[in-house]
């Protein structure tokens, strides 16, 4: 005997013994180990397509195909497989699949894996059908209910009543007085004292503050005098007059009193700008939260489309196994592998359930509650297309379209006017007082009144008054400093931000670019990888693979299409990400923002 004879004779021996044992070689097992398969078993086993998926329908076999060049050459040398046994084959149909635990035998194997087989595709989930959601309705459901972007536009609002308060203070004021004042006092008439004396006093004004800081009043008082004696006649005093005072220092000129007003506004335009990041900051959120309900439900068909081919290759292994063409140990693996699985199958259903609740919760729909079952089908594909950047450009127009950096210049301005209100308040009070009245004196008012409209009688006063304080003003130079610091802050802020917006669009082109070549590389990874998986299905019914390598091309398939899948959606986040660092955000989802009425989403035709 020759040493090549005996090295095989010895091979088989081995190989024997350790298929006897349940083991498998670690690596594939030679031709000679193997029997080689008769045509009526190729013909009934290529009936078994592990290609498509199964709905929980007996596996019916195909009619029979041409065998790729490869596979023709495998010459049958006996049939084991008779007609009733492709009859059998035909009608196969998974069993259920118990609890598998710790088994060691075939027998244990299929008593844990059989029971649950029957229930393979019957995945628990919410009864009736999902409820269609395009991306474009998603994004008009976030900005009409979302419940954080209502909390910022109440801001808006009431920034806007401070403006009005402040505007207020420039309204004319009524103002008006009665007093009436009896005095009795000693000795007495009857001792010679004054006689009894009743007083009524009647006092009107209106005033109108002047926007240079001063006021002007139009003034009316009628004092009534009455004895209560009859020789002493009672008397009446009216006056009419005009009151101006202005302020010629501190406090003067029309931008330091309207300071507060414009410096209001300023803030009014500092929430609205508030308000629209936030709303910006909800359509980022709805989108990416949108993106990952596709990924999530696509994972999820993915997972299930995996379970069914494991099922299908259990279904297979065990018609082989039972011929003896393979070995106990490929139908425990394949069994493995579908148990495996279904805990994927699980996994997946469970994400879909987490990234629906969160899409719920952003959109805040009132017929979807976030407690709510109602499962939801997004609709909207990604669309990836390549794309050319111009970064610089996309740079200098996110610095002037960022909501950051016009709060920021907003606020340079409200700095801008406090510093020039502190500097007036270091100037000395110097105050312009003038008072012009006229005069009447009657018996009755009406006597009164045709006095003073004569002109006859009358107080006309004039003059001015000082106040400074005795030395520096150390307060107002305080005031003054912290404005101009404040105003340092915010200038080096504005520089900050501009750099980190600039790093940050710079950042989105790259992972959208990154996105792009991955997706493209993910696509040709899941042509690659059917085109396996296929090959490799081929090779397992002609008995020359095992059941572990079909498990592992499965594996691959739904690894590339879960890629592809992860790639599309990450792209489209990407592109979020990039409108969002622009400052193009309220454009990218077709929004018009009122600073009114907040933001509105035309919905498509």
């Amino acid at each position: 005997m020759n040493t090549r004879t005996q090295r095989l004779k010895t091979a088989c021996i081995l190989g024997s013994f350790l298929l006897a044992c349940g083991c498998r070689l670690p690596y594939p097992v030679p031709a000679f180990v193997k029997r080689n398969m008769s045509g009526p078993e190729l013909r009934s086993i290529q009936g078994i397509d592990l290609a498509q998926e199964s709905q929980t329908q007996p596996i019916q076999p195909k009619p029979q195909t041409p065998i790729a060049e490869k596979d023709q050459a495998i010459t049958p040398t006996k049939s084991l497989i008779d007609e009733a046994d492709v009859e059998a084959l035909q009608m196969l149909e998974p069993k259920p699949m118990a609890n598998a635990n710790n088994y060691n035998s075939t027998s244990e194997v299929r008593e844990a894996v059989e029971p649950r087989l029957s229930n393979s595709t019957q995945i628990q989930t919410p009864a009736g059908p999902p409820q269609p959601l395009s991306l474009a309705e998603a994004r008009a459901a976030a900005l009409q209910s979302n419940l954080d972007l209502a909390v910022a536009l109440v801001d808006p609002a009431i920034a806007r009543q401070v403006v009005n308060a402040e505007a207020a203070r420039f309204q004319a004021v009524f103002d008006s007085s009665y007093v009436r004042n009896r005095i009795d006092s000693p000795p007495g008439f009857a001792a010679g004292g004054s006689p009894d004396t009743s007083f009524d006093r009647i006092n009107a004004s209106a005033t109108q503050p002047l926007t240079g800081g001063g006021s002007i009043s139009l003034r009316h008082s009628i004092d009534k005098t009455a004895p209560h004696f009859v020789p002493f006649p009672d008397f009446v005093n009216t006056s009419a007059g005009l009151e101006f005072q202005q302020p010629l220092l501190r406090g003067a000129g029309y931008q330091v009193n309207t300071a507060n007003i414009q410096i209001a506004s300023t803030r009014a335009g500092i929430a609205d700008a508030q308000a629209k990041l936030t709303a910006i900051q909800v359509l980022s959120e709805v989108e990416r939260a949108y993106w990952n309900a596709y990924a999530a439900q696509q994972f999820l068909a993915i997972a299930k489309q995996q379970y069914e081919l494991a099922n299908k290759q259990v279904a297979a292994t065990r018609i082989l196994a039972a011929k003896a063409i393979i070995t106990i140990v490929d139908q425990q693996q394949s069994e493995t592998g579908l148990l495996f699985r279904r805990s994927a199958v699980v996994a997946a259903e469970t994400n879909v359930r987490l990234a629906q609740r969160a899409l719920k919760r952003i959109m805040q729909r009132s017929d979807l509650a976030v407690s709510s079952i109602e499962r939801l089908d997004t609709i909207t594909p990604p669309n990836p297309l390549g794309l050319t950047f111009n970064r610089q450009s996309l740079a200098e127009r996110a610095i002037g379209n960022r909501m950051e950096l016009l709060q920021n210049r907003l606020q340079l301005i409200a700095n801008g006017l406090d510093i020039a209100v502190q500097q007036n308040s270091r100037l000395p009070r110097l105050d312009l007082i003038a008072d012009l009245d006229a005069l009447g004196l009657g018996g009755a008012y009406n006597d009164s009144f045709e006095s003073l409209e004569s002109g006859r009688f009358g107080n006309r006063l004039g003059g001015v008054s000082f106040q400074m304080p005795m030395g520096r003003n150390y307060a107002a130079l305080a005031r003054l400093e912290q404005a101009n610091l404040r105003r340092r802050q915010l200038s080096i802020d504005q520089r900050r931000v501009s750099v980190a917006i600039t790093q940050q669009v710079y950042d989105a082109i790259d992972r959208v670019e990154l996105s792009w070549e991955r997706y493209l590389i993910a696509r040709e990874s899941v042509t690659t990888a059917q085109k396996t998986f296929d090959g490799e299905t081929k090779i397992f019914m002609s008995g020359k693979s095992t059941s572990i390598n079909v498990l592992i091309t499965i594996s691959n398939l739904g690894d590339a299409q879960s890629q592809e899948v992860q790639a599309a959606t990450d792209y489209q986040i990407a592109k979020v990400d990039l409108a969002l660092a622009v400052g193009a955000m309220l454009g990218y989802g077709q929004v018009d923002w009122d600073p009114c009425r907040g933001a509105t989403s035309a919905l498509p035709e």
